[in-house]
């Protein structure tokens, strides 16, 4: 996907690298003037020095102008390819088949994608012209170096491969420490999040020093990671300090040799000393780099990884149905047989109440209907047809509301039917929420509604899709016992016309339902 828009954008940006390359060649134009100025200073020769000393700083700013417009325009470019490739991410996401999007969930996939997407924010450009500047300024360095004394070249550049060795050995060493700490940074955030979230219950059953324990062990262990990142890192500049000075000294060594023989002139021995960074930044910065270009090359590569590993959803939407059957349904997790050759027809406008206790598959049969499960064996009908996609409404334990205000996650992008939504609202016992709440956005992760605030939410956002067929798992949840059978009554009578599909541990009385079952 990503390498793919790249391939596609590979001209513009080859087009931007090679403009680097000019550009960087322009910017070094200015420092062939140093010399010049020099010399006339040490002759006394002011209205040289003054005219050398305007074009520098003429051609200067020329050049300068020039680089920071390329930059500009390289920039805009790169937003708006970041901009096109997370539209077609999101795309991506939002036409996989929910199976693949329940999977994901739980392994938490798409966390590692968004930490990839902010690495690839305002990477590409800053490497190019960092890669296309070091090109120019190494090369013309070099040629201008050379046509003043080649030994000096040839020790800089001595200097700077075995700089380049050993700088190499200690990036390899940054980068393995970096993606350790990267793997233990995911397990502190998490740890961290699931503290936060769950502090309430952690002190409820007294385990307050487990957590921190286990918390205080955690991030031990990645303050020793990242310490090792830091250390490699000064270690790393001081190497390369050392190594630049190292180059200077041997370049005035050699320089003040030739001046003291007549074959060099002061200015010309500035110069190349000024020059001398032209030959070495170059190294240093692609050394510096590299990091950074794995890091890329590894972001993107995992992205499209997880992007050509799903598959696109291809089923229309059944607005209407008259039957759903499971016939012979098998279905297992890992060793664990969740159903075994089940069997179960539901008809249009039945009202089935599905009991059992905890993890005996009760939800299993609804995620099933909706395609989030795909059975071991056995088939899933609708209407006599496999694999339909039925329009439905439902509400599962792991829904999420949106940072919206409490109306917009329930009309959630819909138009709005205020004499629909009042009555909605009135079912779900919303009113007093909303007059709390207002028009402020929730939180994400809805953190600051009540887990029974929450619950009526879902409820009123799913009431307020039309459709023929809902859902309600463990919509107890939260809910005090009264106020429970209050809004499920409510409930049905306001769906008396649908199918409707309950699933709860708490005891409903039958005069609700068509068919009960028990898993």
């Amino acid at each position: 996907m990503i390498r793919d828009k790249y391939k596609k954008n590979f001209p513009k940006i080859l087009l931007l690298f090679i403009t680097g390359i000019i550009v960087g060649s322009l910017s070094i134009f200015p420092m062939v003037f140093i010399q010049k100025v020099i010399d006339y200073l040490t002759l006394g020769n002011q209205s040289e020095f003054i005219k050398y000393i305007i074009l520098y700083s003429l051609v200067y700013i020329l050049v300068n102008m020039f680089k920071i417009a390329l930059v500009n325009f390289g920039s805009k470019f790169e937003l708006n390819l970041n901009r096109d490739i997370k539209d077609e991410i999101v795309e991506s996401i939002l036409s996989t088949k929910i199976e693949q999007l329940e999977q994901a969930g739980r392994s938490n996939v798409f966390n590692v994608i968004i930490d990839d997407l902010k690495s690839l924010d305002d990477k590409l450009i800053s490497l190019i012209f960092d890669l296309g500047f070091s090109i120019s300024s190494f090369i013309i360095g070099s040629i201008i170096i050379i046509s003043y004394d080649y030994i000096m070249l040839f020790a800089m550049i001595i200097i700077s491969a075995i700089s380049t060795v050993v700088i190499q050995k200690i990036l390899r060493s940054s980068e393995m420490a970096s993606e350790k700490s990267q793997i233990q940074r995911l397990n502190v955030i998490n740890k961290f999040f699931d503290i936060i979230v769950g502090a309430r219950d952690i002190k409820l059953f007294n385990k307050e020093k487990v957590f921190t324990s286990e918390f205080h062990e955690e991030n031990h262990e990645l303050t020793k990671l990242d310490k090792k990142i830091v250390n490699i890192k000064n270690v790393s500049q001081a190497l390369v300090s050392l190594l630049f000075n190292l180059i200077m000294a041997t370049l005035i060594f050699i320089g003040g040799m030739r001046v003291s023989q007549g074959s060099l002139s002061v200015g010309a021995l500035i110069a190349i000393i000024l020059y001398a960074s032209m030959i070495t930044d170059p190294i240093f910065n692609i050394i510096e780099n590299q990091k950074e270009i794995s890091a890329f090359k590894n972001s993107v590569k995992r992205i499209d990884e997880t992007f050509n590993s799903i598959d696109r959803e291809n089923i229309d939407l059944i607005e209407d149905f008259n039957e759903i059957q499971f016939k012979d349904v098998s279905l297992k997790y890992g060793d664990n047989q969740i159903l075994n050759n089940f069997n179960l027809i539901i008809n249009k406008n039945d009202k089935l109440k599905i009991n059992g206790r905890t993890g005996s598959g009760k939800s299993t049969i609804a995620k099933l209907i909706t395609n989030m499960y795909k059975p071991t064996s056995g088939h899933v009908y609708v209407d006599g047809k496999e694999n339909q996609m039925i329009s439905l409404s439902a509400v599962f334990q792991e829904n999420k509301l949106f940072n919206m205000s409490i109306i917009d996650n329930i009309t959630f992008k819909s138009k709005v039917d205020e004499d629909k939504l009042n009555e909605i609202i009135k079912i779900c016992r919303l009113n007093e929420v909303i007059e709390k709440y207002g028009l402020n956005n929730i939180g994400f992760d809805s953190s600051t509604l009540s887990g029974g605030e929450k619950t009526r939410v879902l409820l009123a956002r799913a009431l307020y899709k039309d459709c023929e067929l809902y859902i309600f798992d463990e919509i107890s949840t939260g809910l005090d016992e009264t106020l429970f059978y209050e809004i499920f009554d409510d409930i049905m009578k306001y769906l008396r016309s649908k199918t409707i599909i309950t699933i709860d541990h708490k005891y409903i009385d039958e005069k609700y339902f068509t068919k009960s079952i028990a898993i």
